[in-house]
This record gives C-alpha cells, sequence and structure tokens, in this order.
C-alpha cells in the first residue's frame, strides 16, 4: 500500500519534505506523485502485482469480493535530510526534521473510473525557515484526481496496461498562496507491464508522463509587504520590494522511468527517476539609470532529476511500513559547479505507518 502526495519540488515534496530552500530555487510546485511506501503513486506507476496474481487457481474459486467503493489511508510519516547527520558536510548546517499527516481517500465512482483525493499538513520539527513560529503546522496543496483505464491497451498481448489521469488541484500551501497560485490542472498517462519471475515474486516497470498548468495572478514569489519598513516615505512606490525575484512556473512538465516488485512475506520495492521541467515566466525588461532599455537574457526552462528507492511491508490488511530514500537534483549549484546525482544536500531519507480504513 502507497500513501499518495502531491509533491511539489520545490514545495512539500514527498515521498518526503523538502525544504523552502529548494522551493525557493525552482519556483514551482511541480505536481510530482512520487512512492511512500512500496507501490508507486496513482497514475504516476502501477501498483504492482501481489503474490496471489501467480498463484495457480483453485479447483472451485470463490467469488472474489468487490473491493470498496469508499477507502481511505490515513498515513503519518517522519523524513530528515541526510546531512543532517553531518553537521561538518556544508559550510553551514541546516538540519531538517519534517513530521507529516495526510489522509488519501479514494472513491470508486464506476467499475472504471477511480477518484483520489490528498490532505496533508506538515510540521518541521527543526528551526524552519518558512513558518512564522516554532513547530507551525504548514497545509499542503488539496488535490482531486480521477483515473481511468486505457481499454485498448488491454487487447494488446503480453499484459501491456495503461491509465489516463486528470488532477486539479487546490493550491492552498504557503508556497502556493505566496506565488497567488487559485489552481493548477495536470492531465497524465501511465503504462506498464507486470512480470511474474517466479511465484510470489513479480517486478511491474513502468514510464508516465504528466503536464501541469498553473492558473496564477502573479508571476514571482510576494511577499505579503514591502521587506524595506519605510519605503512609502520615499518618492515613488513600494512595488520593486514587494517580490522575491524567484519566478514561478507558468507550467510543468514530468516524466519518470521506474519499476515496482513484490517479494515473499508482503515485502514491495521501488527504484524511480524522474524528470522534471519547469516552464517560467519570463524575465521582465529593465531600463538602465540612462534610461535605456535592456532586454530580458536568460532561459526561461530550470530542470531537475528526482531518484527513489523505497520499500515497503505489509505487516497486516491495515498496517503498513515503509521506509527509503529520495534525492532531488536541481543539476547546478549556485557557485555552477554540478551537484551529485544520487547523494547531496537534498537528499531525504523517510520511514512512514500507515491505516487503511
Amino acid at each position: 500500500m502507497s500513501r499518495q502526495v502531491s509533491v511539489c519540488l520545490p514545495a512539500a515534496y514527498t515521498g518526503v519534505y523538502l525544504g523552502a530552500h529548494l522551493r525557493t530555487l525552482f519556483g514551482a510546485c511541480l505536481g510530482l506523485t512520487l512512492l511512500v511506501g512500496g507501490t508507486s503513486y496513482a497514475d504516476t506507476a502501477p501498483a504492482a502485482a501481489t503474490p496471489a496474481d501467480s498463484a495457480p487457481a483453485a479447483a472451485t474459486p470463490a467469488t472474489p469480493a468487490a473491493p470498496p467503493r469508499l477507502a481511505a489511508t490515513l498515513s503519518v510519516q517522519h523524513s530528515f535530510s541526510a546531512l543532517s547527520l553531518a553537521p561538518g558536510a556544508e559550510p553551514t548546517w541546516n538540519p531538517e526534521l519534517v513530521q507529516s499527516l495526510s489522509i488519501d481517500p479514494t472513491y470508486q465512482l464506476t467499475k472504471k473510473l477511480r477518484l483520489t483525493g490528498h490532505l496533508g499538513v506538515a510540521t518541521e520539527l527543526t528551526n524552519s525557515d518558512v513558518t512564522n513560529r516554532e513547530r507551525e503546522p504548514l497545509l499542503e496543496d488539496i488535490f482531486v484526481q480521477a483515473d481511468l483505464p486505457i481499454e485498448p491497451l488491454a487487447a494488446l498481448p503480453r499484459g501491456l496496461a495503461g491509465s489516463v489521469g486528470l488532477r486539479v488541484t487546490l493550491p492552498l500551501s504557503k508556497e502556493s498562496l505566496a506565488r497567488e497560485r487559485w489552481l493548477a490542472i495536470a492531465p497524465s498517462f501511465s503504462l506498464r507491464r507486470s512480470f511474474t519471475l517466479r511465484p510470489g515474486v513479480t517486478i511491474a516497470p513502468f514510464v508516465s508522463a504528466r503536464g501541469t498548468v498553473y492558473l496564477t495572478t502573479a508571476q514571482q514569489l510576494m511577499y505579503d509587504g514591502p521587506t524595506i519598513p519605510g519605503c512609502a516615505a520615499r518618492p515613488g512606490t513600494c512595488d520593486e520590494f514587494d517580490h522575491a525575484g524567484s519566478r514561478s512556473a507558468r507550467a510543468g512538465f514530468t516524466e519518470s522511468l521506474g519499476a515496482n516488485a513484490t517479494l515473499p512475506h508482503d515485502i514491495s520495492l521501488t527504484l524511480q527517476v524522474f524528470w522534471v521541467q519547469s516552464l517560467l515566466f519570463s524575465l521582465a525588461e529593465v531600463t538602465s539609470p540612462e534610461g535605456m532599455p535592456i532586454p530580458a537574457a536568460g532561459t526561461n526552462f530550470r530542470f531537475a532529476n528526482v531518484y527513489l528507492l523505497g520499500g515497503n511491508w505489509q505487516a497486516t490488511a491495515r498496517y503498513s511500513l515503509s521506509a527509503g530514500m529520495q534525492t532531488a537534483n536541481p543539476q547546478q549549484a549556485p557557485d555552477s559547479t554540478y551537484y551529485t546525482p544520487f547523494f547531496n544536500r537534498y537528499t531525504q531519507l523517510y520511514i512512514t505507518g500507515q491505516v487503511a480504513f
């Protein structure tokens, strides 16, 4: 069983939570869906096959019970940055430990159409860079997603399957409000195939893609008010002091490749790689002190990769425990060198307990 969490790379990014430094760097909630548990999220990847899928049929098979129309998963997660354990790894040590609580309801609207929602709250237990008070709970973006299988694939050989999805996100997180977003719409699709290696052992590779369009009234990260006290007393306006200069994204694109595996003793594993692109608002033209216009220059795209390795133990039909590691790689560091891809300052470790209802 997996936990579905809207991943803002840079927002409350989970699998696990990434802090404000990465959110500001990217300036975009990219709408990823990552794993927290042994299977990947929603349309990002299919659920891995279970050992029962490869078991021989009984002589008189019983009619399987229909899945409940309404179900939900309650998740409690603790995540921390790997560099929290290495105070001397960087000139500025910024340990980060975050506790997240979420509920993910699922409703089977029809035999094929499934609706999934997400509501979550994250609380940084260490000193936070973005909250107004110590251990302030931060609401995550709320989303509802519809998933539908691609029927023509069922006629293809070798077990190829797929689905299409549409997610509507209500941006209620602190970062989304600061960027003055009021809606995000994200279509997606995924393809997968399951292989039975031996009884009780399966592997299911998958590919997926998602595009997200943001409806927003601001092109940059905005402050509540001017950051220079008393600027209203000077000639002109304070408009140049009410934003951070971190450009927001007008659209985001995410592609993923990975595999889910199921093993005996109710253990499952996942390995996922994400390619993330953000289409930013264009830079505005500026005027020099001499009154000469200076045209904007530079790219309007930002690129990143995300790597995730996780495992899940289904202790009972209702309770599960998962753990893993994931790394966000924004590629270039502030000094124009390149981050180490699989382990860097954005590497996070997590452990999650889940209860299904």
